[in-house]
This record gives C-alpha cells, sequence and structure tokens, in this order.
C-alpha cells in the first residue's frame, strides 16, 4: 500500500535533522573544550616567553577548534538551506513497499529501500542514511495522519538497519580521556613547579 507524501520542508526541518545527525553529547564537547583552553593558558604561564607558550599551546587550539565543529555546523549550513528546493518549494510524492518516490519543481526523486543504509527515527523527524553518509530527512508534517507516519516508521524499520553511532562514541570517548589526561599532568606538573 502506498503512502502519500506532500507538503513543503522549513529550514527548521533542517535545522533538526542536523541537531540529530550530529548527536554527539554538546555538552561533553563543550566541557572538552574549556579543558583545552585551560591547557592554553597553563601552556603560557608555563613558558618563558610568549613566543614558546603560543608553540607549546597550539595543539590544544587545534583539538579545541575541532570540538567547535559539531557545535557550528549547524549555524554554517543555514545559508545553503535557503537555497534547497525543498525549502523553496511544495513537494509531493508516495513511499512504497519498493522505493521513495517525490517530485519538487517538476523533478522527480526516487530513492529505492535498497539504496537506504541505515536510519535514526526521532519523534516527529526519520533520517533514512545513503551509502554516500547523506542524509534526507522526512518531517512528520509532510504525512497526511499519523497513520501514514506510523506505517511509513515501520517500513523503515522493515527495510533499513537502525543507526548506531559506537565508532563515533568510542573515539570521541578515547579522545576525551586523552584531553583529560592532559589536563591532569599539565595541572599537577604546574603545582608540583609552584612548590618550594
Amino acid at each position: 500500500m502506498d503512502i502519500p507524501i506532500q507538503g513543503q520542508y522549513t529550514a527548521d526541518d533542517f535545522k533538526k535533522a542536523m541537531a540529530v545527525h550530529l548527536a554527539m553529547p554538546r555538552i561533553l564537547a563543550i566541557l572538552i573544550i574549556i579543558v583545552l583552553f585551560l591547557l592554553v593558558q597553563i601552556s603560557f604561564y608555563k613558558a618563558d616567553n610568549f613566543t614558546s607558550g603560543f608553540i607549546a599551546s597550539i595543539p590544544f587550539l587545534l583539538m579545541a577548534t575541532l570540538f567547535t565543529y559539531p557545535l557550528l555546523l549547524p549555524r554554517l549550513q543555514e545559508e545553503n538551506l535557503k537555497k534547497n528546493p525543498l525549502v523553496q518549494h511544495p513537494m509531493s510524492g508516495k513511499v512504497s513497499d519498493d522505493a521513495i518516490r517525490w517530485t519538487v519543481d517538476g523533478i522527480e526523486t526516487v530513492l529505492a529501500w535498497e539504496a537506504v543504509t541505515q536510519y535514526q527515527l526521532v519523534a516527529d523527524l526519520a533520517l533514512l542514511y545513503q551509502e554516500s553518509g547523506g542524509f534526507i530527512p522526512f518531517p512528520r508534517h509532510i504525512f497526511a495522519s499519523d497513520a501514514d507516519w506510523e506505517q511509513f516508521s515501520q517500513q523503515i524499520q522493515q527495510h533499513a538497519p537502525e543507526k548506531k553511532n559506537r565508532r563515533a562514541k568510542i573515539l570521541f570517548a578515547v579522545i576525551a580521556i586523552f584531553v583529560i589526561l592532559i589536563a591532569l599532568v599539565n595541572v599537577v606538573a604546574l603545582f608540583a613547579d609552584a612548590t618550594p
């Protein structure tokens, strides 16, 4: 049975999709950035002059920049969102057993279920991922009824595996532990240098 889809995406739909996609714990990223800037200050404090303090702090500044990426990406994408045809024009289509088809501004797009590698499903948004790593958001409001949304959710679960961020979470945790250990070593070294 086909499920009709119709409506117009909003920039908020894409912002929410980015927030779901970048589900990295933002509070942890902020804490790591704070610890890194603490390390920068310790580097300057321990240095004999400004130049050596700056050189010693470069790795910490680079790591802090890395951790700001998930915090800034939704803001960086705002201009691209305004140009997206899905935001500028209404779309219509249908979900069937073999694919999702939709038309925007006279251009038809087909997403076969075989091309969907994984999904993320939250209360009013579904993200369908493709092999390229990109995703397509499907907000709840493009479905006519709760029954259609529920049937679409079941179709997703039937055709694609749920997205697991295990590797990203493990990598993030290892980097966080590494940064915290560096901070502890520097703080201990700072206090050891300060004692007579």
